[in-house]
């Protein structure tokens, strides 16, 4: 499977019995702090329509969740603006890994079925760039036992 995504929103999963690689064709969005409210906690709504786009474009998976400690690479492609004076996009990486792993394990645990819980990753590598040109935002996701 190329790096490039497709035009579909639908993520292109590829899955083995120890590890999985998901291209997500959303365009990445840092999870937001979490705000309170008189009546609650709530998130920004840009960070809760990518959550709702993730989940939607995530399938379930028809294998086993990986089990034991993971590692985690991930590759975050982000839409350029016309002008910046950044060399790299908005968004704390750390903000941009947790909402890839809400999405992975979805908002009630299992919903997604590809990992357990976010807490078995021991290994983390994640970068984030502006898109190239020909490419559109997207995201790539590798989680693996070690």
């Amino acid at each position: 499977m190329d790096s490039k995504p497709s035009s579909s929103p639908v993520a292109a999963v590829k899955h083995s019995g120890n590890m999985f690689r998901i291209v997500l064709n959303t365009p990445p969005t840092p999870a937001s702090r979490p705000r309170v409210g008189r009546w609650g906690v709530y998130y920004t709504p840009t960070y809760k329509a990518y959550r709702k786009a993730a989940h939607a474009a995530i399938p379930a998976c028809t294998q086993q969740p990986l089990k034991g400690e993971l590692y985690a690479i991930m590759e975050f492609v982000c839409h350029r603006p016309k002008t910046t004076k950044r060399c790299t996009p908005l968004g704390d990486i750390d903000n941009h890994v947790k909402s890839i792993l809400d999405a992975v394990v979805g908002e009630k645990k299992n919903r997604h079925g590809y990992i357990v819980d976010d807490d078995q990753i021991a290994r983390l590598t994640a970068t984030k760039r502006w898109v190239e040109e020909g490419e559109t935002p997207h995201t790539i996701i590798t989680i693996g036992v070690l």
